[in-house]
C-alpha cells in the first residue's frame, strides 16, 4: 500500500481515493491525480493498493533472491513503441520531477530509454519457427517532444524508405539483369502495362537506387 499526499488543503476534509493495482494504468492515475498542475490535488488523499511490493504491472521486472539465475526477470514483453507519445511525455515530466543526481543509476530520461528500430518475433508454423522481423522507420523527432504528427512530406518520405529497405532485402537485388527469369516476367508485365506509353524498365537494383534517391529528395523538402 502506498498512501499519496499533497501538501495544502484540509486533511480532515480531503477526499478519499482508492486504487486498486500498481500497473502502468494505475500509476499514470496517481500521478494525474497529484499533479500540484491538477486544481483537485489539493483536496484529495490517493492510496494505492498492490499485491506484493513490486510496482509496474507488466513492466515490472527484478532478480531472483537468492540470485540463482543471472539475469532480469520479466512479467512479460513490454517494448515502447515510439508513438507512444503521451506515455513518453509523462516519464519524462517523471524524469525532470526527480531530478537524479548525474552519479544515479539511470539518472536521466535518455539513460533509462535506449532507442531500438529493429525488432524480431517467433510465429510457429506447423511446429517450425518463422521469423518475422520488423523494422520501423526512424525519423528525427523525440518520443514525448513536439507534436503528435509528422508533416505530409515526413511521411511520403518515411513510405519511399520502407519500399527501398523492401528492394534491399530482396533477392532480386543482387542480379538486375533482364535475363534473370523472375525479372524477365516482371518486365514482360509492364511492358504490357506501358507498350503505348514506351519508358525505361529498370532493374530491381536500379529501383533500390531511385527509392534511396527519392527519399534524399523527400527529405530535404521536409527539411
Amino acid at each position: 500500500m502506498t498512501s499519496i499526499e499533497n501538501a495544502g488543503g484540509d486533511p480532515t476534509t480531503r477526499r478519499k481515493v482508492a486504487i486498486l493495482g500498481g500497473g502502468q494504468a494505475a500509476l499514470t492515475a496517481a500521478l494525474q491525480l497529484t499533479d500540484p498542475r491538477n486544481p483537485a490535488s489539493r483536496d484529495l488523499d490517493v492510496t494505492i493498493y498492490q499485491l506484493g511490493w513490486r510496482l509496474g504491472g507488466k513492466g515490472a521486472t527484478g532478480r531472483p533472491t537468492p540470485p540463482d539465475v543471472p539475469r532480469i526477470l520479466e512479467h512479460g514483453l513490454h517494448n515502447w513503441f515510439g508513438f507512444y507519445d503521451n506515455a513518453f511525455r509523462q516519464m519524462r515530466e517523471v524524469y525532470a520531477e526527480l531530478d537524479r543526481p548525474p552519479d544515479a543509476p539511470l539518472a536521466t530520461f535518455d539513460e533509462a530509454f535506449e532507442p531500438a528500430n529493429a525488432g524480431a518475433y517467433v510465429e510457429w508454423i506447423e511446429g517450425q519457427p518463422l521469423l518475422w522481423e520488423i523494422v520501423n522507420t526512424p525519423n528525427s523527432a523525440k518520443p514525448g517532444e513536439g507534436g503528435l504528427w509528422l508533416t505530409p512530406l515526413e511521411y511520403i518520405a518515411e513510405a519511399i524508405e520502407m519500399l527501398e529497405r523492401a528492394f534491399e532485402r530482396s533477392p532480386l537485388t543482387s542480379h538486375g539483369a533482364e535475363h534473370d527469369h523472375l525479372l524477365a516476367r516482371a518486365h514482360e508485365l509492364l511492358r504490357g502495362a506501358a507498350h503505348e506509353h514506351p519508358r525505361e524498365l529498370v532493374s530491381a537494383h536500379k529501383a533500390h537506387d531511385l527509392l534511396r534517391l527519392a527519399a534524399a529528395l523527400a527529405r530535404g523538402a521536409a527539411d
